[in-house]
């Protein structure tokens, strides 16, 4: 706004020069017309103020010239102006936009990041999880065959203790039979009960 005012006061300025050169330039020719043709001025008054109304009339058109032309210029700048204030109200609000755009972009992005970590934990978890079920089963095939195969070592080495338990006789009675201790008969029988039971 401070650029508009000094370009319409330098117009002016360069308006009123114009009008005082023009008017001095007047007064310069006068006083030659009047120093040089004296005499023929005298003789032909009406030329002298024929002259003076022409030099005022070409001096008005002058400055209404220089009138409507600072005039034309201070629209087209207010227009510019004007056309500037709404071009940066629109780059104003195109950046506001941006800005929220911006922002909630950011969000999703803090969301998606969080559930990815999350993600990332819950396959560590899971992975973890098959890993142990994988050693667990392979664990347990490995197992079977030992299992079984320290159920018929226990048998075969006490399977007299068996036949009789089979047929009904009682710990103290299979140890008579086998010429045995009591608690060892009982022993055999009680680790044979957990691996027949896997078996």
């Amino acid at each position: 706004m401070t650029q508009l005012l000094y370009i319409l006061l330098g117009i002016g300025l360069i308006a009123i020069m114009l009008s005082g050169l023009s008017l001095w330039l007047f007064k310069r020719k006068r006083q030659e017309w009047i120093g040089s043709d004296a005499n023929s001025s005298m003789q032909h008054p009406e030329l002298n103020s024929l002259d003076r109304t022409s030099m005022e009339t070409t001096l008005k058109r002058f400055v209404q010239q220089v009138k409507r032309e600072n005039e034309e210029i201070a629209e087209n700048l207010h227009a510019k102006i004007e056309q500037v204030r709404k071009s940066q109200q629109e780059v104003v609000a195109s950046t506001t936009q941006y800005e929220q755009k911006n922002r909630s972009l950011q969000l999703e992005i803090e969301k998606l990041h969080h559930q990815f970590m999350e993600l990332q934990k819950s396959h560590a978890l899971l992975k973890k999880g098959v890993e142990q079920s994988q050693m667990l089963s392979q664990a347990s095939v490995n197992q079977q065959p030992e299992i079984s195969q320290d159920v018929l070592a226990l048998k075969d080495r006490y399977q007299r203790v068996f036949e009789l338990v089979q047929q009904g006789l009682t710990t103290p009675e299979i140890a008579k039979k086998l010429g045995a201790g009591h608690g060892e008969i009982e022993l055999i029988l009680t680790l044979a009960e957990p691996i027949e039971r896997e078996a």
